[in-house]
């Protein structure tokens, strides 16, 4: 009887604990991804309710909207009727590296969402598209009424 493992037992034993390891990376990778997702749709829908609220509150006697933009994967929150690019005003937030914006469709096939005044109702309304770079499958539609309800499905 021996007492010790041979050499073949610690070959399984650390390929058995490897392959562990390998699937569990893999699956945590995946659960990132989704939660860059998610929360990158949750950072977006806080703009745009911080822009509606400000429409609401007349700051600065401006409405105010979000301008998406997809080719560098920014969104900038935004005052006055229409999108300034050089507005010093302006605040900019960038989607994760591993997060894109599908084409937006609003009302308008513009890029921007505008909120009124007072009521925060927006006449450009429909929705935005976020996903995974890696997994086209991994998404999530933010969708603005034009009644200015924000909903993330």
């Amino acid at each position: 009887m021996s007492k010790g493992l041979t050499l073949l037992e610690i070959l399984v034993v650390l390929g058995i604990i490897g392959v562990l390891i390998t699937f569990g990376t893999l699956n945590l990778r995946e659960y990132q991804r989704v939660s860059e997702v998610a929360q990158s749709a949750e950072d977006l829908s806080t703009v745009l309710r911080e822009a509606q609220s400000r429409s609401m509150a007349v700051v600065d006697r401006l409405p105010h909207g979000v301008h998406i933009e997809t080719s560098n994967s920014t969104y900038v929150l935004f005052s006055g009727a229409t999108f300034n690019m050089g507005d010093p005003a302006n605040r900019t937030y960038t989607l994760p590296t591993s997060v894109e914006f599908l084409d937006p469709s609003l009302a308008d096939g513009g890029t921007s969402v505008l909120f009124l005044q007072l009521t925060g109702s927006t006449d450009t309304y429909g929705t935005v598209t976020l996903q995974s770079k890696t997994n086209s499958t991994m998404t999530r539609t933010i969708t603005i009424t034009n009644e200015g309800k924000i909903h993330i499905q």
